[in-house]
């Protein structure tokens, strides 16, 4: 009989066997475990990311009343809670020349900037739920650098072409951006050191023409064009023609005979033709809920049509005088805006000129005082924005700013021409009106409004304002530099994200606000 030899594995055997494959196993399960949680960080930073550039866009995209204002917004499963800023204080940064890294001038060059901080509510992110806490700076250091005077007479810009390789030229403490610029921050987070170099010298865009701050999308902000509205030389060969045609009506004999002529003033001046012809821009602003109680639906309406009046007379045969009157309208702009508050409206004033001639020897046309501006409003806060450019078409020239009626002046003469502004009877709102043109008061504390003024009635019957001073105090009609809102100032963007575990890395973000 054959003796069995199969007697398995000793105890010894199987410890060395389980000895061998842990260690074999400890390694690739380490391996495993830094793959795993590497793939768990980068999830996270990427969701941190995605969450400092939304937060980033929505601060670019909204002004500054809004973020103040504790508004909500989506973001993601959070709700996104802006609170006034934590921190409105000034700081002071250091410049650095952007190619050698060393400080600017022989004690440094500094300037001041202005810092706005938002606290936001903290969230949750990544497969561990780190908690981050998330702010937003805003900050006015690229303004104030390109109005600070170098040695050379020019200013300053930030430098944003900056690399890793730049980066070894400044002292410690210095990181780069991911807009490409060099900084440092001081511990409270903010901008205490940055690479620039010279640029030509400009004045603070936040200290002036702040209405103008503003990213003028044209589904945000109505904008005339003013040629768009300068019918005027359209007007005047129609009302030849509406002329012509009432002479035919009631004089046919006169009709030949003045239509032998070769032009418009020669055949006028065969009927002894009479006229006083206005101009009026009617801007209306309105708001529709169309009824219901879905508020996407909602939209402001702002309309701008241009009248012109003539009044005018002509001699006929027996030498009867014939009077009447022509109207004629254009629209010059209709539009819907599905927006949360309502649109500003940029008019681009082109002056009235009745007869649309130019004298070359004095260099200038021949303009009208008898120009009205009509606001027909039903909108709370409506704000216009009336400029006049600095030369124009025309070759009109705008005042210098005092306080009062509208006025424009010749580059020649310097002599003012008013522009009479109304509201018709039952607006229910007055339009807040800033200008560049010359604003000056007059004895009575009326603003455009004389005894003599003639206001087209197709339109309206009475002038917008004849209230006392206390009124004109509420900011009617200003100057551009009244304008004192801070919404749209130019600013740079911080975002940052910090999060509680120190084993993952702060994300900060940079961008630019009202570039527009």
């Amino acid at each position: 009989m054959a003796k069995n030899k199969n007697k398995g594995f000793t105890l010894i055997e199987v410890m060395i066997a389980i000895a061998i494959l842990t260690l074999l196993l400890v390694p690739i399960m380490r391996q495993f475990s830094q793959t795993l949680d590497t793939s768990r960080r980068a999830k996270e930073m990427q969701y941190a990311n995605e969450a400092a550039a939304y937060l980033l866009e929505y601060s670019q995209r909204n002004d500054l009343a809004k973020l103040a204002s504790g508004s909500d917004a989506t973001d993601g499963a959070d709700e996104l809670k802006l609170s006034a800023p934590a921190n409105v204080k000034t700081q002071m940064c250091s410049l650095y020349d952007s190619a050698s890294g060393h400080a600017i001038g022989a004690s440094g060059a500094y300037v001041r900037y202005n810092v706005y901080e938002y606290k936001i509510n903290d969230v949750k992110l990544g497969a561990r739920n780190t908690v981050y806490h998330r702010n937003v700076v805003l900050d006015d250091l690229a303004v104030q650098l390109g109005a600070k005077s170098a040695a050379s007479g020019n200013g300053y810009k930030i430098a944003y072409d900056m690399t890793q390789a730049d980066l070894s030229k400044f002292p410690a403490g210095f990181e780069l951006t991911n807009e490409g610029s060099i900084v440092k921050y001081n511990s409270e987070g903010y901008i205490e050191a940055i690479a620039c170099r010279e640029a030509d010298l400009v004045s603070n865009p936040n200290e002036t023409n702040l209405g103008n701050m503003q990213d003028l999308d044209a589904t945000k902000v109505a904008i005339i064009n003013g040629t768009a509205s300068n019918f005027d030389a359209q007007a005047e060969s129609l009302f030849f023609s509406k002329t012509m045609e009432k002479l035919k009506q009631t004089d046919p004999d006169s009709y030949q005979q003045a239509m032998l002529h070769e032009s418009n003033d020669s055949v006028l001046n065969t009927i002894a033709y009479v006229d006083s012809t206005s101009k009026m821009t009617k801007i209306y602003i309105d708001f529709d809920d169309c009824g219901t109680s879905d508020t996407t639906d909602d939209y402001y309406i702002i309309k701008a049509d241009v009248y012109y009046l003539n009044d005018y007379s002509f001699k006929i045969t027996g030498n009867q005088t014939v009077s009447a009157t022509d109207v004629i309208d254009y629209n010059v702009f209709s539009q819907k805006f599905y927006t949360d508050k309502c649109p500003d409206i940029y008019f681009e004033y082109q002056p009235y000129t009745a007869d649309y001639a130019y004298n070359a020897s004095i260099n200038k046309v021949t303009y009208a005082s008898n120009d009205y501006i009509m606001v027909d409003n039903f909108v709370p806060d409506a704000k216009i924005y009336l400029y006049k450019p600095t030369n124009d078409q025309n070759n009109v020239a705008y005042g210098t700013t005092t306080n009062g009626n509208a006025y424009y002046t010749t580059n020649t003469s310097g002599k003012k021409v008013r522009i009479n502004i109304f509201r018709s009877n039952g607006s229910a709102e007055y339009a807040h009106i800033y200008t560049n043109l010359d604003v000056t008061e007059n004895s009575n504390g009326q603003f455009g409004v004389t005894a003599q003024t003639v206001i087209p009635t197709v339109v309206t019957d009475s002038p917008i304002y004849t209230g006392a001073r206390a009124d004109y105090d509420r900011g009617y009609i200003e100057p551009l530099a009244e304008d004192k809102r801070t919404d749209n100032r130019l600013m740079t963007v911080t975002v940052r994200l910090t999060p509680e575990s120190k084993s993952v890395s702060r994300i900060t973000l940079t961008g630019a606000k009202g570039e527009n």
